[in-house]
């Protein structure tokens, strides 16, 4: 069976890119395509797979139509966030010393203070933006275009 590859998109640009294989007939060996999917895309994809033709509300869109007939017209828009120790969504170690936290006393030890944030990502041929604002003591603001900042350097918030 052939094999192609998408990209499911879940934050910041290392975090969010998760590689996506999908295998079946009729697709195109080692395609890889452009198009971001989101995980709230599977189901309606399942849905369309199956000929599901009522299928029951879900949020995300098919992209099964992106694996026969790959298309150059399309653009996406999503919400990402994410709540670390500073959100107040869960334990969190009190102390500023987070290299003394222990997995044993249920605290986040890979997290930040200031990691948390929300960020609105914009795809299409055209665009490649992202935009976040961290709930932090400054109110951060972060704006890059993807295409000409690949690696975030030049913040234009």
């Amino acid at each position: 069976m052939n094999a192609g590859i998408i990209y499911i998109i879940n934050s910041f640009q290392n975090d969010i890119r998760i590689p996506f294989y999908v295998f079946g007939p009729n697709l195109a060996a080692g395609m890889l395509l452009p198009h971001p999917v989101l995980t709230i895309d599977l189901a309606p994809t399942f849905f369309e797979i199956a000929n599901i033709s009522n299928p029951p509300p879900t949020d995300g869109t098919s992209f099964f139509s992106l694996l026969t007939t790959p298309s150059s017209k399309w653009s996406r828009s999503f919400l990402v966030e994410y709540s670390g120790e500073g959100g107040g969504g869960g334990p969190c170690y009190e102390d500023s010393n987070v290299a003394l936290c222990s997995p044993d006393v249920a605290c986040n030890c890979f997290d930040a203070r200031n990691n948390t944030f929300s960020c609105v990502r914009n795809l299409s041929p055209r665009s490649n933006t992202i935009y976040c604002t961290f709930k932090d003591e400054e109110n951060f603001v972060e704006r890059y275009d993807m295409n000409s900042d690949p690696y975030q350097m030049d913040n234009l918030g």
